[in-house]
């Protein structure tokens, strides 16, 4: 992965990225989201796939980026 040359790349590679991290939770069962199998911030923690998506959720509102952290809680029929 190339590092962004100036914010225009920046942003539309934080969308690629963001596009790529929704497909894979639509991948999810909806039955699995809440099984805590995933690493944590915190060394020996573990968190679930809804715990995660609280956080991106979390920080794409507090960065100004709500509207498109919306596709995924939309989205049923993934």
């Amino acid at each position: 992965m190339t590092v962004p040359a100036n914010k225009d790349e920046l942003l539309q590679s934080i969308d690629i990225s963001f596009d790529k991290l929704i497909r894979e939770l639509c991948s999810v069962p909806m039955s699995m989201l809440g099984e805590c199998d995933l690493e944590g911030h915190s060394k020996g923690t573990q968190v679930s796939v809804a715990n995660a998506c609280g956080r991106v959720r979390k920080w794409t509102k507090a960065n100004g980026r709500e509207q498109k952290s919306r596709t995924l809680s939309q989205r049923r029929d993934c």
